[in-house]
């Protein structure tokens, strides 16, 4: 997807949880900090949030049967050159807090978290 983050989540048809999920990290970290790719059209409840300089950097969130405010989260990379793979799974978490969900994306998306 092109343009702000605004314009990216308002072309989403996903489950009101994870947009307002979005709406807050895009208050955190601005327009211009990271692109939404979702490679999960059909899935209502998750999506992508890339590095803008390298999106093969891939923060995947998902709320499907988690509670209220919690999340699954796996970060992902480029994958290796050995490897069959599209991506390298570079960490899970399930059932995480938005709280700490925040600084996960931040570090490997490397932002700069300006807001509460």
């Amino acid at each position: 997807m092109n343009g702000t983050v605004t314009d990216q989540i308002s072309r989403l048809s996903k489950d009101s949880g994870i947009i307002a999920a979005l709406v807050a990290l895009r208050r955190s970290w601005g327009e211009w900090s990271f692109d939404i790719v979702d490679h999960w059209e059909a899935n209502l409840h998750g999506v992508g949030l890339a590095q803008r300089s390298d999106r093969s950097v891939i923060a995947y969130i998902d709320n499907f049967r988690q509670p209220e405010g919690f999340y699954y989260l796996e970060l992902e990379g480029p994958a290796e050159a050995s490897s069959d793979q599209p991506y390298r799974s570079m960490g899970i978490y399930d059932s995480v807090s938005f709280e700490d969900l925040k600084p996960l994306v931040a570090r490997h998306l490397a932002l700069e978290i300006t807001s509460p």
